[in-house]
């Protein structure tokens, strides 16, 4: 009795450390947002990771995102581009190194005063900085609030469902 009583503590031990560094590393997202930049809700998040390529999706902490999104919001956003790439954002759509992205196209809130006109722009991303982007037009992203840098962001995301 003694002896399963020793391997039942330890076993419970073991699980419940794994559990504790799992949910220490991994968190579970959820976008409350009514309208929302991808077709996702809810997002695995890994915080060991933080390396993000491109056509990653990744949590950040918003600054200068207002008046959409408020300066300290967590925010789940795809890398369409990273350093070197060449980024052009016009009325109609949104290039990245030639190649047109889905739903790109700027657009002029009706209840923010934004003079869309401005921010068409070419541009190279600097290392160190994402241009970052959602794929439905309603996304509030890069295209309007410029790069996110790589200091910003807290773990790389996995849309789950």
């Amino acid at each position: 009795m003694k002896a399963f009583l020793i391997k039942g503590v330890l076993a419970l031990v073991i699980v419940l450390g794994s559990g504790y560094l799992f949910f220490d590393r991994f968190k579970i997202g959820i976008d409350p947002q009514v309208v929302r930049c991808f077709p996702y809700t809810f997002y695995l998040y890994d915080t060991a990771h933080q390396n993000i390529e491109q056509g990653d999706y990744f949590v950040f902490v918003a600054e200068g995102m207002e008046p959409v999104i408020p300066d300290g919001q967590l925010v789940v956003k795809k890398a369409v581009g990273v350093a070197g790439d060449v980024v052009s954002v016009s009325l109609e759509e949104t290039t990245i190194n030639g190649d047109a992205w889905e739903n790109g196209a700027l657009r002029n809130p009706k209840d923010f005063d934004i003079d869309t006109e401005s921010l068409v722009r070419t541009t190279t991303i600097q290392e160190g900085e994402f241009f970052a982007m959602g794929s439905l037009a309603t996304s509030w992203d890069s295209r309007y609030v410029g790069t996110i840098r790589q200091d910003q962001i807290v773990a790389k995301a996995f849309p789950i469902w």
